[in-house]
């Protein structure tokens, strides 16, 4: 427990120093913050893709049902997320909505 709690003070303290950045380097001293990294495969969120923020990759989960998930990997690029995404998705339920 003590380590989850010190690696999420670890994360706000890099927040606040980029956030200190972002504010001196602003000339108007408004502060922006950073956006939650979110895409779209033609124009539609793909269900089961979604950014991993401390590993900085593109996590892709299957689920069946309410309880029922199956983890199938991290990924670099988010096109290569959408693939793995679609290809498990005809592997365990025999379509794919998604078209590559």
């Amino acid at each position: 427990m003590v380590g989850v709690i010190l690696n999420r003070f670890v994360e706000i303290c890099r927040f606040v120093k980029n956030c200190e950045k972002e504010f001196q380097n602003n000339p108007s001293g408004c502060l922006i913050f950073p956006k939650r990294k979110e895409m779209t495969y033609k124009g539609k969120k793909v269900p089961g893709v979604q950014w991993g923020i401390r590993n900085k990759k593109w996590r892709v989960v299957i689920s069946f049902g309410r309880k029922n998930s199956i983890f199938i990997g991290y990924f670099d690029h988010y096109l290569e997320a959408v693939r793995a995404r679609r290809d498990a998705e005809i592997l365990y339920r025999g379509k794919s909505d998604i078209e590559i």
